[in-house]
């Protein structure tokens, strides 16, 4: 199956002290084009607990930006 790649940005900020916040990227590997705010919805999820493991802190996250790499 074609997989396709997109740049995301996205801000975080902790939940328990929302003055602690932050900005970061990632580059994700989708199978399905973002069709609509139930793709991104999915996209939170996955920085939430992808932030949740490497800083042990729950936050919440708002995407930014995102956009397909260009094809080759």
């Amino acid at each position: 199956m074609k997989t396709k790649k997109y740049f995301v940005s996205y801000q975080y900020s902790n939940i328990n002290n929302p003055s602690n916040f932050g900005f970061g990227c990632i580059e994700l590997e989708l199978t399905e084009k973002i069709k609509g705010a139930t793709d991104i919805n999915g996209i939170v999820t996955y920085i939430k607990q992808t932030l949740k493991t490497s800083m042990g802190q729950d936050v919440n996250v708002v995407v930014l930006y995102w956009r397909p790499f260009e094809e080759q």
